[in-house]
C-alpha cells in the first residue's frame, strides 16, 4: 500500500481538491482506496460522506485518542473508496506523539492499494503523524511569494522532524504558464525561483488553473481525456501514477 499525504503549511493550495480527484481516479482504475481526512474543515469528509453525517461516532479524532483505526473506517458514497473522516475533535488534541498513526496502521494491517491523506494547513503533531507514515508528501503550491516561503520552511521541517525527508515534493497547482518570456516579468522570475530552489523536489508536471476542478468537486463533472479536460485529467493521472496506480481510465 502506497501512502500519499497532500500537505502544506498554507491554506488555499488545493490539498482537499487534489485528494478528492486523485481518490476518484484511483478508484476508477480499479484500486481500493482509503482517504484519511485530518483537516477539521472536513472538505474531503463531506464530499465523500454517504449521508451528510457529521461522523461523531467514527472519525480521526477517535483514532488519535484510542489508537483504533479499522473501527473508524466508513464506506464512502463512491465505489472503491473508504473514509476515515475529520472531526472538530481534532482541534482539541493539543499534543500527540508523532507515531500514533503509524502504530495504529501497523496494528490494523490495512488491505488497500493506496491511502490518501488530506492534511490541515499548519504544522502540528497531527500533521507529523501523516508525514511519518507517508511514502510521498505532496506540497501543492501556487506561484506566489508566500507559497514559496511556506514551502521552503515546510521542507526544512520535514527534513528535521519526520521520517520522510526524501519523499517531500512540490507540485505547482493552479498553474498558468507565463504569458511572456521576458526575464524581467514577475511571473517569469517567480517560476524561475521555484525551479531553482526546489530542483529535483519539484514534480515534473503541473495541475492547471481551471474551473473544471470546482465543477468536478461541486457538480460532479466527469473528467475525461476530451480536449477541454485533458490537461487536468493528465495531471491527476500523473499523481495517481506516483501512488503506484495505473490503468485504463476513461474518466473519473
Amino acid at each position: 500500500m502506497k501512502v500519499v499525504a497532500f500537505s502544506s503549511l498554507k491554506g488555499g493550495t488545493g490539498k482537499s481538491s487534489l485528494t478528492v480527484l486523485c481518490a476518484k481516479y484511483c478508484a476508477a482504475a480499479g484500486a481500493k482506496v482509503l482517504v484519511i481526512d485530518l483537516d477539521f474543515q472536513n472538505a474531503s469528509s463531506y464530499h465523500f460522506s454517504p449521508d451528510g453525517s457529521t461522523f461523531d461516532a467514527k472519525n480521526m479524532a477517535l483514532v488519535f485518542n484510542t489508537g483504533k483505526l479499522p473501527e473508524n473506517i466508513v464506506p464512502s458514497n463512491r465505489s472503491g473508496i473508504d473514509l476515515i473522516a475529520a472531526h472538530y475533535g481534532l482541534c482539541l488534541i493539543e499534543t500527540v506523539g508523532g507515531r500514533v498513526l503509524k502504530n495504529a496502521m501497523a496494528e490494523a494491517k490495512l488491505k488497500y492499494d493506496v491511502l490518501l491523506i488530506d492534511c490541515p494547513p499548519h504544522w502540528t503533531g497531527i500533521v507529523r503523524n501523516a508525514d511519518n507514515v507517508a511514502d510521498l508528501i505532496i506540497n501543492p503550491v501556487r506561484i506566489t511569494e508566500w507559497d514559496y516561503k511556506g514551502a521552503v520552511f515546510y521542507r526544512d521541517l520535514v527534513k528535521k522532524h519526520t521520517d520522510g525527508s526524501r519523499a517531500w515534493r512540490v507540485l505547482l497547482n493552479f498553474y498558468r504558464p507565463p504569458r511572456t518570456e521576458n526575464p524581467d516579468a514577475k511571473s517569469v522570475q517567480y517560476e524561475a525561483a521555484f525551479r531553482e530552489e526546489f530542483g529535483d523536489s519539484l514534480l515534473p508536471f503541473t495541475v492547471p488553473q481551471t474551473a473544471l476542478v470546482r465543477d468536478a468537486i461541486d457538480s460532479g463533472t466527469h473528467i475525461t481525456q476530451a480536449a477541454d479536460k485533458a490537461l487536468l485529467f493528465n495531471a491527476i493521472r500523473d499523481i495517481a501514477a506516483l501512488a503506484g496506480i495505473e490503468g485504463d481510465v476513461k474518466g473519473f
